[in-house]
């Protein structure tokens, strides 16, 4: 977790010296690992099914590359709050979503910060992302646990 976050601060720091220069750093640093973990925990939630880590690794890039197709379905002018928010339950499709806040919020010059987490643009925010990463984050975890107790294995548990 730690190479992680020193891994976030990194592309972070870069980030907000190229593509956010408005956005307060600490939202960029929250907004990203809240990601990196939610892709840790869905990583551990598909091992869970594979002894072979070729077929699990193909299956688990078709599963992430899956979760971005949802971003075409719900990223259009006419989309509701309420249908990008249930859409979010995909981490991807959360952090895809938001970095088109993030990016709006740029355009306009303000960027953003602490205080502006639950403003709406283009009916999201990035306060629902964070959200919705930390809620996939805890579905997966904990779906990981218990099917790696149940599921049977190589090792025979």
């Amino acid at each position: 977790m730690i190479i992680y976050f020193i891994s976030t601060v990194i592309i972070c720091l870069e980030m907000k010296g190229s593509v956010f220069p408005n956005t307060d750093l600490s939202v960029l640093i929250v907004w990203f690992y809240l990601f990196c973990i939610s892709l840790i925990f869905q990583s551990l939630f598909i091992t869970v099914f594979f002894t072979r880590a070729k077929i699990g690794n193909i299956v688990g890039m078709v599963f992430f590359l899956l979760q971005y197709f949802v971003v075409q379905f719900v990223n259009q002018s006419n989309s509701t709050y309420s249908r990008k928010q249930a859409a979010s339950i995909a981490s991807h499709t959360a952090i895809s979503l938001s970095c088109d806040v993030f990016l709006l919020a740029e355009a306009q010059g303000v960027g953003i910060s602490w205080s502006t987490l639950n403003k709406k643009i283009n009916n999201y925010t990035v306060g629902t992302s964070m959200g919705f990463c930390l809620l996939s984050s805890i579905i997966f975890f904990i779906l990981f646990v218990y099917l790696d107790q149940v599921f049977p294995n190589e090792w025979g548990k």
